[in-house]
This record gives structure tokens, C-alpha cells and sequence, in this order.
């Protein structure tokens, strides 16, 4: 019984070190529309950008592998100044709240939203390419 119950935490621990899944996401947006305190929100609105961020480097790579050298320099460029952009706004949207303890929330939701419009975006850009 205790083999099965590390293997479990184990399978447990790989997956969620691993790629980001339709599971995981899932989970995350359940938690994040259960959660019953503000601290349980912020939390649970930091892991969904932490996740949406890891989709981001996913397709980020997926893009610079699929780009010549040229093309490479001109999309990293893109992407700077796009998670520029990403910081800034974060930044304004979360200010209508600064101090409060909501601020974090809006934070997070803001940086996940953008995170996940800007890997749909890279997504469809590939498939017309």
C-alpha cells in the first residue's frame, strides 16, 4: 500500500513538473471558481498564469524551432517587447486596486488572460504558416 502511495505522489509530482495538460487546466480554473477566500483566489489565480506562462515557453519554442535565423532574431525580438507590454498592463490594471487585497487577483487574472490570448495567437499564426 505505501509502494502504491509514493508511486501515486510520484506520477503526481512528474506530471505536474511536466508539460502543461487540458487536466491540469481544468483543475486550475475549478480551483480558481471554488475558491472561498481571497487568499485561496490569489493563490489559485497565481497557479493559472504559472500555468498559462509554461504553455507560453512551450510555444515559444515550438515557433523558434520552426523559424530560420533571421526569423528567429525578429520573433524574440516581438516577444520582449510583448511581455513589455504583458508587465505594463498588468501593472495598470492591478493599480485600480492598489493595496487592496484583491490586487494580486486582478494581477493574476490579467497576466494569465493575455498570456493565454498571446499563445492562441502564436498557435494560429503557425498554422497559417
Amino acid at each position: 500500500m505505501k509502494i502504491r502511495f509514493l508511486a501515486l505522489i510520484l506520477l503526481t509530482a512528474t506530471l505536474q513538473a511536466g508539460e502543461p495538460t487540458e487536466a491540469e487546466l481544468a483543475r486550475l480554473q475549478h480551483a480558481l471558481e471554488e475558491a472561498n477566500s481571497q487568499a485561496d483566489m490569489n493563490m489559485a489565480s497565481r497557479d493559472l498564469a504559472e500555468y498559462w506562462d509554461r504553455v507560453l515557453e512551450r510555444e515559444e519554442t515550438r515557433v523558434l524551432a520552426a523559424c530560420d535565423a533571421d526569423q528567429a532574431k525578429l520573433f524574440q525580438k516581438a516577444q520582449k517587447l510583448w511581455r513589455a507590454f504583458r508587465n505594463a498592463e498588468v501593472e495598470f490594471q492591478g493599480d485600480s486596486s492598489r493595496g487592496g487585497s484583491i490586487q494580486p487577483l486582478i494581477h493574476n487574472t490579467t497576466y494569465a488572460a493575455l498570456t493565454e490570448r498571446r499563445v492562441k495567437e502564436l498557435q494560429s499564426s503557425s498554422e497559417m504558416h
